[in-house]
This record gives structure tokens, C-alpha cells and sequence, in this order.
């Protein structure tokens, strides 16, 4: 007796024991991460519509989970897989028992009696084998996780894991190769033939027994009339639906956008983005026409970004022309690739020197030749204007008086600048780009151009900015203090001189039309036709355009006006109307400038206006070519009280520019008085004002090369005089080597060594320049 109550206690324990770790199992069965599958990389645009997706490294279309599943697919699934879903405990003894019945009956195995909470759970397991003891194991995780999770999350767990035909994993995957639209857009007849999918999926899917996957839909369609859930007539209408062929292609519409974000640590996540759906595809249509128009001369990429300025979203992002293939490097994200920039970045230097001090927009800056050590810049025309106000010079993209204006700004100065607005690709210090920093001398990429320009707009159109939204691609929230750049009267003055460029083709006389809009733009042309740029500023947008070859091969085309140009205006015809900027009236005042000059007004100047300018316009050197001269009494000539009567002598204001400057300006400007020779009863000994050298510079270092018969060459001598037919006697070393009248021009062959360049006028007049040959 006493040995039979030992062993009842013994098993008692025993079952005990088991019960425990069964229910300590059932406790702590569910993993933490329900399902460890790679997904694809998905991005959606601002109001949910797929842009893009890449396929998950395992080589299944398998999206990332949905937050829930469309209605009416749920009444499909629920219909055809588990009708007692909503309210079973993750099993259904009813299911088992039928399946039971059923197997014996036909004596196979026909059906298992799992409900959808099994199935997901054996989705979870990655489908282990099927049998009796995985039957328990599925039964208990079965129950756990009705336990942990709402019915809503499991329906939306097992649309989103279970398989859908061929590598085509969850319901959105399927919604979008099947059908090509979301899930929630499809109709009663697409859920049914979807909702079928998953209980065979190797066996039936679009385009492998189509017959037995109509019947089986069909089927679903009758089973949702006859309890109610669809009318007659949707029964109808969805019997006569044709089932899909074959699987279709994701949408590609902005995959260089998709790879950026993925690169990101973005990897097989979905990514809901700032892009405007339709704008998007407006673009990529826009780019694909202009691509085969410039593929024709061998031109074959294109970028283009577009960003609302008021919030910050990046609204289209057209990595490169999409479709091209391998052979023209379609897969390369021109956006973020470094690219020499041309003369992309001369409103930024303008925008600086109005900004601190060293111009206005009506300033003039020399256009002559010009010469560094080891650089000599060129206009794009190669001819010179002698002096030109600056917003003409940054509206025609001058060369020469762009660099001039950044040797006076500083380049220290001007690159510190730079940085400050984030321009990423600036790695190396200032010396390494010399003044071709503002030529093309350094690299930038279009985003970072892009987000600078639209930072401008945006302090622009701000009364008091204080905060400034995050500029980017994903939905953002946030925002950061605001730290100008640039004072918005600067920028405002930037902007009205760029709207001033000429535009491409039809839109050049845009001023004739009142209904045109406003749009200050910038081109740019790299060295060797390798980059063409286009930048675009309104209040409300801003259009960034990159047109050449991502392999860096250069084309005659591939220029900014020609190329990228017509490409941004295209793109502003899909964006709607746009306003223009306010004046900003608390950064601006009245100043007085001298109106020839554009400099601030001295007591010299003839002319003088009050145009709107910032603040700081009042700190610009006063007109430095302005002055007061002493005529004779027919102002023929000049003189002074040593050599004429005082009492004769005429007072006049007269507009001077140095020498080599007249000599250039004076043919492009027919009313420029030269100031009258000075009277020969004045003369003086020397008059470096008179006449300038152009060749060489000054402290100059000369090779002379040596020809094929190993000869010395001859070296080329260049001045200018302020009289048109004065006569010129030059001097290397005191030896006379020829005269000039007119066109003053001579060759010569001097030895190695330094050497003195002098030269004499009929009327005395000295010039002399030292330089150096080797």
C-alpha cells in the first residue's frame, strides 16, 4: 500500500513536472523577432504610392510589414482559409476534427486543419516538416501568440509573410507584380484570386493553371455572395474579371533615389519619402525625351533635383536618365557625385562681395587681360570689355571679372564661405584651387548646390527667420537655429541681377509676356565641355539640372545654356505658377553711388544715383575713376597753373579708367571721352598714366622656347596708349628696337636674364617695366 502511494505521488510529480515545462515552454516559446527574413528595400512617395524597390538579398519580392491589410482582403482570406478566425484561440478543434475525418477518409492526407494563426506561426518557423509533433509545436506557438497579438496584427503578419506564387512574398508584393497598384486599390475579383494564392502557391499562381485558379476564385466570389459580404452584382462584375497573366516589373520611378536611402542603413526597410508622385513621373518622362534629343551627339546623362523651398522637401530626385542601361552608366547617382563646377558657383561670390562691403551690383570690374603665375583666365567669348558693371558680368558669366572680383574679396575668404553653406566636396585647402576655385577649379555635386540655392530662397521669404526646416528627402519634423550665410539684401540684389541671363531658345524674350514668371538661374560650363549645370531660384522652388557624361568624356554640347538650360525651364513648366521675392526693406536703404562707376559717390563724380542697396553698400570704396581735371580754355588739352593762366584754366569732372582698362572699353562704349593730352607746354619727364603694357605683366618670369632647330623663338611685346595715333619707341635694356603707331604690337628676341622694358611717346612720355627670361 505504502509503495502504491509512493509511485502515484512519483507520477503525480512527474506530470507536474511536465505540465510546468510545457507551460514554461508556451510561455517563452515566441521568439522576439517573429520573422528574421530579409525584405526589400521599398521607397514610397509623400502620399504612399511606390516610386522604387529593390529585391530582398534572399532573391524574394517580399516587402517590409504593412501597419494592416485592405478589408476586403480580409473577408477573402478569412473566407477561404479560416471562417472561425475572429473567434478561435489560435486553434480550432471544429478544423481538426473535419480534417481528421477528411485525411481518413481519402487516405491521404488532404488537408491539415492549420487556421491562419498556424499558418503563421509555421511561416514564422520557415515550414519545417509536416508531422504529428510539428502539428503540437505549431498548436502551442498557435495559442501564444493569440495570446500576445490582436487578431488585426496576425491577419497582417500572415499577409505580409505568406508566399504568393514563384519568389512573389505577402499581399503588397503580390498587389503590385499581379496587378500593378496598391493593395488597397484592388477590387473584389483581384483579393479573391490572391487570397486563393497562398494554400498552394507552387502549384497555382498568374500564369500556371490558369483554369484551376479561376475555378478556385470563382468559388471565393460565390462563398462572399451567398453569406452576404458582396451584392449580386459585384458577383457579377467580378466573374467577368480576367485573372493576371504573368507577373510584372516593380515600378522603377526614382531608383537612384532608392539606392541612396539603402546606402544609408536603410537597407529592406520601406521609406516614406517628400517625392510628389505625379511631378516624379512628369520628370522622368521630361529627362527620357530630352536624353534621346542630347544622346544624339553622345551626350548621355542627366540629373535634376527639385525642392519646395517654404518647407525643406526634397519633391522630385532624378538620379540620371532611367532605362539607358549598363553601356551609359544609367546605375551612377549623378546627384551626389562630385563634378567640376563651372561657373555654378559665381552667384555665391558676387553674393559675398555685396554682401561685405567691395561692391555693388552696378560696380565696375575690370575686363582685361589678365595674367597669374602659371594661370591666365579667359572669357568664354575670348574678348574683353575693358570694365563691366557687375550684374551684367554675373548675368553674361564673365570670366575675367569673376576672378578679378575673388582676388579682391580674398580667397581665403570666398572659400571659408563655401564651407560655411556646406559644400561637402571641398577637401582641400584654398591654395590647392587658386583663383580657378570660382572657374571650375573645384568640384561640388548637385545636392549640396541644390540645398545652398535653396537656402537663400528660403531666408528670402522669411520677415524674421529664426528657425529653418530640415532640407531633405525623408518627412521631417524638426528644425534648426537659423545662421545666415548672407544678409537677405545681398541675396535679393544676387537674385535680381540673375534674372537678368538670357534664356534659351523661345523663353529669351520672356519679358514681353506679363503672365511669365520670375526665375533667377545660373548656368555652367566645366573645362573640356565635360559638365553642363542649370540652377533655378524662385520663392517657392528651386530646380537643379546636371546634363554630360558620368564617365567624364567631353562633348562640344555640353554646355549650361545649351544643354542643361532648356531642360530647367521644361521642368518649371510642370511646377505651378510662381510668385517673385518682396523687397526685404529692413536690409536695404537708398545709397549714393556714382552712376558711371557704380562705386560710392565722391565729390568727383558727375552723376550720381540712389538705387536700393544693403546696408553695408555704404562701406564700398568711394568711385576710384572719377576726377577733377584742369582743361585749357578750349578743354583740348591739359594743364596746370605752372604752364597756363590760371585765371583760363577750366574745372572739369572727367571719367578716367587706367590705360589697359580704356583701351577695351572705349571701342565698346562710343560715348567714352578719352581725357585730352596734356599740353605740351606742361609736359613732365614720365606719365605712367598715359600708356600701360599689357604683355608682359609686371615682375614677370618668361620662358622662351626653343624651335625644332633649336633656336630661340621670338617673344611677342604688347601696350596701349591713351592717344589713338600716338607712336611708340621701345627700349629693351636702352636699345631702341622698333616704334608702333596704332596697333601696338612688336616682337623680339632677348637673352636670358632680366631685362627693362621702357617705352617713349612722340610726345616724352615714359613708361618701364622690369621682367625676367629663362
Amino acid at each position: 500500500m505504502k509503495f502504491k502511494t509512493i509511485h502515484k505521488t512519483t507520477k503525480f510529480k512527474i506530470t507536474i513536472g511536465i505540465l510546468t515545462t510545457i507551460f514554461i515552454y508556451w510561455i517563452f516559446c515566441l521568439p522576439s523577432d517573429y520573422f528574421k527574413f530579409p525584405t526589400s528595400s521599398i521607397i514610397e512617395s509623400q502620399n504612399g504610392d511606390l516610386l522604387s524597390a529593390r529585391i530582398a538579398q534572399d532573391g524574394q519580392w517580399r516587402f517590409p510589414l504593412a501597419d494592416s491589410i485592405p478589408n476586403k482582403f480580409k473577408q477573402c482570406i478569412i473566407q477561404f482559409e479560416d471562417r472561425e478566425f475572429e473567434s478561435h484561440f489560435g486553434i480550432s478543434p471544429k478544423s481538426i476534427a473535419r480534417a481528421i475525418y477528411q485525411n481518413f477518409s481519402k487516405g491521404k492526407v488532404v488537408s491539415g486543419g492549420s487556421t491562419i494563426t498556424m499558418q503563421t506561426v509555421r511561416l514564422m518557423r520557415k515550414n519545417p516538416p509536416r508531422n504529428f509533433w510539428q502539428k503540437i509545436i505549431e498548436a502551442l506557438w498557435a495559442t501564444r501568440l493569440e495570446l500576445a497579438e490582436s487578431k488585426e496584427k496576425i491577419l497582417t503578419l500572415y499577409a505580409t509573410y505568406a508566399p504568393f506564387g514563384g519568389n512573389v512574398v505577402g499581399l503588397n508584393t503580390a498587389s503590385w507584380r499581379y496587378y500593378q497598384k496598391p493593395a488597397h486599390e484592388l477590387t473584389w475579383a483581384q483579393n479573391a484570386t490572391l487570397a486563393v494564392l497562398p494554400n498552394a502557391p507552387s502549384l497555382i499562381f498568374p500564369g500556371k493553371n490558369h483554369n484551376l485558379l479561376l475555378k478556385k476564385r470563382n468559388r471565393l466570389l460565390l462563398r462572399l455572395k451567398d453569406i452576404g459580404i458582396i451584392t449580386q452584382s459585384e458577383y457579377e462584375l467580378s466573374l467577368i474579371e480576367n485573372l493576371p497573366s504573368k507577373p510584372h516589373p516593380l515600378p522603377q520611378h526614382a531608383p537612384h533615389l532608392l539606392n541612396y536611402l539603402s546606402g544609408n542603413s536603410f537597407y529592406g526597410k520601406r521609406h516614406q519619402t517628400n517625392i510628389n508622385y505625379a511631378l516624379q513621373l512628369q520628370v522622368n518622362q521630361l529627362v527620357k525625351r530630352n536624353a534621346k534629343r542630347l544622346r544624339r551627339n553622345n551626350i548621355n546623362n542627366i540629373a535634376v533635383i527639385i525642392t519646395e523651398v517654404k518647407t525643406g522637401k526634397v519633391i522630385s530626385y532624378q538620379g540620371n536618365v532611367i532605362g539607358t542601361g549598363f553601356k551609359h552608366n544609367e546605375a551612377v547617382d549623378i546627384i551626389h557625385a562630385p563634378r567640376s563646377t563651372g561657373s555654378i558657383l559665381k552667384p555665391f561670390l558676387y553674393c559675398q562681395a555685396f554682401d561685405e562691403g567691395y561692391i555693388t551690383p552696378y560696380s565696375l570690374i575690370p575686363d582685361v587681360p589678365t595674367h597669374y603665375k602659371g594661370y591666365t583666365p579667359q572669357n568664354y567669348a575670348q574678348s574683353y570689355d575693358g570694365a563691366v558693371i557687375a550684374k551684367k558680368s554675373l548675368a553674361q558669366s564673365l570670366n575675367i571679372p569673376a576672378v578679378r572680383l575673388l582676388e579682391k574679396v580674398e580667397l581665403n575668404n570666398f572659400y571659408q564661405k563655401l564651407k560655411s553653406i556646406e559644400l561637402s566636396t571641398l577637401k582641400k585647402p584654398a591654395s590647392h584651387y587658386g583663383l580657378s576655385l570660382i572657374l571650375g577649379g573645384a568640384e561640388a555635386n548637385l545636392w549640396d548646390l541644390n540645398k545652398a540655392y535653396s537656402k537663400m530662397s528660403w531666408q528670402l521669404g522669411q520677415l524674421n527667420p529664426k528657425e529653418i526646416p530640415k532640407f531633405g528627402i525623408r518627412p521631417s519634423a524638426k528644425k534648426h537655429k537659423f545662421k545666415p550665410n548672407y544678409s537677405s539684401g545681398s541675396i535679393y540684389l544676387t537674385f535680381q541681377s540673375m534674372l537678368e541671363v538670357i534664356r534659351p531658345g523661345d523663353d529669351s524674350n520672356w519679358k514681353v509676356f506679363s503672365s511669365s514668371r520670375k526665375v533667377a538661374w545660373k548656368t555652367g560650363t566645366s573645362f573640356g565641355f565635360r559638365d553642363a549645370w542649370a540652377i533655378g531660384v524662385t520663392p517657392e522652388y528651386v530646380v537643379s539640372v546636371w546634363v554630360g557624361n558620368a564617365t567624364g568624356e567631353g562633348r562640344p554640347g555640353i554646355i549650361g545654356v545649351k544643354a542643361a538650360a532648356p531642360i530647367l525651364f521644361d521642368v518649371f513648366n510642370l511646377l505651378p505658377e510662381s510668385s517673385w521675392f518682396n523687397e526685404p526693406v529692413n536690409d536695404l536703404k537708398t545709397v549714393s553711388i556714382c552712376k558711371k562707376s557704380g562705386f560710392k559717390a565722391s565729390h568727383h563724380c558727375e552723376k550720381i544715383i540712389k538705387p536700393w542697396l544693403n546696408k553695408r553698400a555704404e562701406e564700398v570704396e568711394q568711385c576710384p575713376y572719377h576726377k577733377t581735371i584742369h582743361l585749357n580754355k578750349s578743354k583740348t588739352a591739359r594743364v596746370n597753373s605752372n604752364c597756363y593762366d590760371i585765371f583760363n584754366i577750366q574745372k572739369t569732372k572727367w571719367f578716367i579708367l587706367p590705360p589697359l582698362m580704356e583701351h577695351y572699353y572705349k571701342t565698346a562704349h562710343v560715348n567714352y571721352k578719352v581725357v585730352p593730352p596734356i599740353d605740351q607746354k606742361c609736359l613732365g619727364s614720365t606719365n605712367d598714366d598715359v600708356m600701360k603694357i599689357i604683355y608682359p605683366k609686371k615682375i614677370s618670369n618668361i620662358h622662351i622656347p626653343i624651335n625644332i632647330k633649336g633656336e630661340q623663338e621670338r617673344i611677342n611685346f604688347e601696350a596701349t596708349h591713351r592717344q589713338k595715333n600716338a607712336i611708340i619707341y621701345w627700349h629693351i635694356d636702352n636699345q631702341y628696337i622698333g616704334s608702333t603707331e596704332t596697333m601696338h604690337q612688336i616682337s623680339a628676341q632677348p637673352c636670358v636674364g632680366r631685362h627693362t622694358l621702357k617705352l617713349v611717346d612722340q610726345l616724352g612720355n615714359v613708361y618701364a617695366q622690369k621682367f625676367t627670361t629663362y
